[in-house]
C-alpha cells in the first residue's frame, strides 16, 4: 500500500521535437518548461561525469541519439502526513529501482528517502539519504546497470512517511528512442564478456 498522493506528470518525448504535457492546469508552462530545460543540463552534466569514469570521450552521452535529444519525464510528489508501516508492506514509495538512465531528485527538507547501498545482498540494509538544501540527489537507473555491464549498479530506493508531509521533484531520465542500447566499449574485455547479449530483429 503506497502513502503517495495525487501527482502531476510532465512527460517529455523529446526536448528538440517538441514538448508534450500531460499535468493539472494550475502549473505555469512556462515555468515548468524553463524548470526541466535546467533540470535536462544538470542530467547532462551528470552524464558526462559518468562518462570520464567508465573512461569514455566526455561528452560520449551528449550524442543525438543519446542525451542530445533524450526522452524525459518529471513527476512532481506529494507523499501524505500519514506513518509508513514497512512490517505491514505500507510506504510512501516501495523498494524499486528506475529503469531509465538516471534520476534526479529534488526534495524538501523532511527526511524519507532510503536506499539500499547492496541489492543483492539478503537482509537488505536501509539507509536513510539527508537532503542536503540546493542539491540534487542522484539515482542510478537499470539502463545504465545494462549499459556499463553492472561497471554501475541502479540504486535500489524507497520512500518511508513518518507523520509529515513530503514533497519531491523527480526528473527520469532516458536516451532518445533512437539509441541502441549495447555493452559500450570500455565495458568489456575477454575477461568480461557483455552480460546482457543485445537482439535486433533481422
Amino acid at each position: 500500500h503506497l502513502l503517495e498522493s495525487t501527482h502531476s506528470l510532465l512527460i517529455l518525448p523529446s526536448l528538440k521535437s517538441g514538448i508534450l504535457y500531460c499535468f493539472y492546469s494550475l502549473f505555469d508552462t512556462d515555468i515548468l518548461s524553463i524548470f526541466i530545460l535546467a533540470f535536462s543540463e544538470v542530467a547532462r552534466a551528470v552524464a558526462r561525469i559518468i562518462a570520464l569514469a567508465l573512461d569514455l570521450d566526455r561528452n560520449f552521452f551528449d550524442q543525438s541519439e543519446m542525451l542530445g535529444d533524450p526522452i524525459a519525464t518529471l513527476r512532481l510528489l506529494h507523499y501524505e502526513g500519514k506513518i509508513s508501516e514497512p512490517e505491514s508492506g505500507i510506504y510512501g514509495a516501495g523498494a524499486h529501482s528506475d529503469f531509465g538512465l538516471l534520476t534526479l531528485l529534488a526534495t524538501d527538507d523532511v527526511t524519507g528517502l532510503q536506499i539500499c547501498k547492496d541489492k543483492h545482498v539478503e537482509p537488505q540494509i536501509w539507509e536513510y539519504v539527508s537532503p542536503v538544501k540546493g542539491a540534487f540527489i542522484v539515482n542510478l537507473g537499470d539502463l545504465l546497470e545494462r549499459w556499463s555491464n553492472c561497471s554501475f549498479r541502479s540504486t535500489l530506493h524507497r520512500v518511508l512517511v513518518g507523520g509529515q508531509e513530503r514533497y519531491s521533484i523527480a526528473f527520469f531520465v532516458l536516451p532518445n528512442f533512437n539509441c541502441v542500447v549495447k555493452c559500450l566499449p570500455t565495458c568489456h574485455s575477454e575477461d568480461d564478456p557483455p552480460k546482457y547479449v543485445l537482439h535486433l530483429d533481422t
